[in-house]
C-alpha cells in the first residue's frame, strides 16, 4: 500500500513539473515543437526509480493549445 502511495505521489510531482515546464517554455520562448518530449523528461526526472509503472497508476496525458 505504501509503495502505491509513493508511486502516485512521484507521478503527481512529475505531472506538476511537466505542466510547469511546458507552460514556462511556451511563455518564454514559444511552445516547443515537441511539448510531449519535454513533459516526458520532467515526469521521468521526478520518479525515484526512473520508470513509470502504468499497471498501478494513471498515465499522464498532456494537451497543449497553441
Amino acid at each position: 500500500m505504501a509503495a502505491s502511495y509513493a508511486e502516485r505521489q512521484q507521478l503527481q510531482n512529475g505531472a506538476d513539473a511537466a505542466a510547469l515546464a511546458v507552460a514556462q517554455e511556451c511563455a518564454l520562448d514559444g511552445c516547443p515543437a515537441d511539448p510531449e518530449a519535454l513533459a516526458d523528461a520532467m515526469v521521468l526526472g521526478n520518479v525515484n526509480d526512473g520508470t513509470v509503472d502504468t499497471s498501478t497508476s494513471t498515465c499522464l496525458s498532456l494537451a497543449v493549445s497553441r
